[in-house]
């Protein structure tokens, strides 16, 4: 009886570590990506990446209520909004993106355990070799090299390159990532629901929205 109640017991063991080991990545819906990428980078899941900016791209638009598709200027007021801590990530993220969210977190190597992005995985790497703007390039090399990435020293550097994310798809994928992505992990994906274009408007003041955007525009390149 003895040895019966061993057997079960290993039987059961190897069972359970049979299925942690052949655990699948949750399976996306891609609702925006095509087969092919516009970001050049082997052996990385470009296309899901490719999601991830074209969802975020989407959420921003609607958040700050770009009727105009002014994608440019949905960059330029998120980017003031997170700098002045005004980004409601919650208010904004749309169920699709944090399904994106959650096949990004299945991605080895991708975030960190302190929940920042790994700026060795691959994809970084990639795009930091390719961001189109060679000054930026060498700010983003030196600081990832002597581990001083901070939001405050990359901040300032970003503001006057932002508007170039919606043709510099490296630079785009670089914000998704590390300025949207990598905060979701605070959102309750309980309280996520889809939102009309203009649902968000109340949740964005006009008068420091506009302010934020002005001073954002005067610091970055005509």
């Amino acid at each position: 009886m003895k040895h019966t109640t061993i057997k079960v017991f290993v039987i059961a063991l190897g069972i359970s570590l049979f299925g942690c080991k052949t655990e699948t990545k949750p399976t996306l819906d891609y609702k925006f990506a095509q087969d092919g990428s516009s970001i050049n980078c082997p052996n990385t899941n470009t296309k899901l990446f490719e999601e991830a900016v074209l969802s975020f791209e989407e959420d921003i638009k609607k958040y700050f209520n770009q009727s105009t598709n002014n994608l440019p200027k949905a960059y330029s007021s998120f980017l003031a909004n997170v700098n002045n801590r005004r980004m409601d990530y919650q208010a904004a993220v749309s169920p699709h993106s944090m399904e994106v969210f959650e096949a990004l977190k299945a991605e080895a190597g991708l975030f960190n355990e302190d929940h920042s992005v790994n700026y060795q995985a691959p994809i970084f790497e990639c795009v930091s070799n390719n961001f189109s703007d060679k000054d930026f390039q060498t700010t983003f090399k030196a600081l990832v090299a002597t581990n001083s990435m901070r939001a405050p020293l990359i901040a300032a550097p970003l503001r006057t390159k932002i508007r170039r994310a919606p043709k510099d798809r490296y630079l785009a994928t670089f914000v998704a990532l590390d300025w949207y992505y990598s905060k979701l992990f605070d959102v309750d994906p309980t309280q996520v629901t889809e939102k009309p274009a203009n649902e968000n408007e109340p949740k964005v003041n006009p008068t420091q929205l506009k302010n934020a955007e002005r001073i954002q525009s005067s610091q970055s390149e005509k």
